[in-house]
This record gives C-alpha cells, structure tokens and sequence, in this order.
C-alpha cells in the first residue's frame, strides 16, 4: 500500500483556494481527498489540502503552485489528524468549506 501524505497550500483569499480546489480536480483527484477551510476574522485567505500518494504528490504540488500559494508544505497524514501544528499561522482562524455547494 502507497504510504499517503497531505499536501498543503495557504492562500491569500477564498477565491483563489476555490480556484485551486478547481485545479485539484481538473488534475484528476477526488473530491473526498481535498479540503478547503476559510479564514475568519482578520484579514482573508484560505487553506487548501489534498491526501495523495507517494506517486502523486508531485502532481498535487504542480497543481497547487499555479495559483501562487503563500506557502506550500507536505506532511504525513499523522500530522493533520494531529490537528496541524505550528506550520499553519492562526490555524484556530479557519474554518471548513463545503465543496458541494
């Protein structure tokens, strides 16, 4: 089994984490592996993730880096069931979208 891992992107508006969420989806993953959280309060922006294997990580990163992220991390999938930590500035700021809508 493909040892799985998060890669994550933060990005400086909502609009432009939809975009990417777009772009995640266009490139062929699956909805159910992607997520996208919105930040309250101060300022804007917004959080994308996506679960990929070892063989796509390199694709979901491609993915990603066209809309300009302000920061882009890989971490394992231990990481975000940890509540992800440190990396993600104000992380209590945010809160999830629903892809469906």
């Amino acid at each position: 089994m493909d040892k799985k891992s998060v890669v994550l992107a933060i990005y400086d508006s909502l609009a432009t984490g939809r975009n990417a969420v777009d772009g995640l989806l266009n490139a062929g993953f699956r909805r159910e592996d992607i997520g996208l959280a919105a930040k309250q309060g101060v300022g804007e922006g917004s959080l994308v993730t996506v679960t990929v294997s070892e063989n796509e990580r390199a694709q979901a990163e491609e993915a990603l880096n066209q809309f300009s992220p302000q920061t882009l991390t890989l971490r394992d999938t231990q990481w975000l069931a940890g509540g992800a930590p440190d990396e993600i500035p104000d992380v209590a700021d945010y809160t999830a979208v629903d892809l469906t809508e």
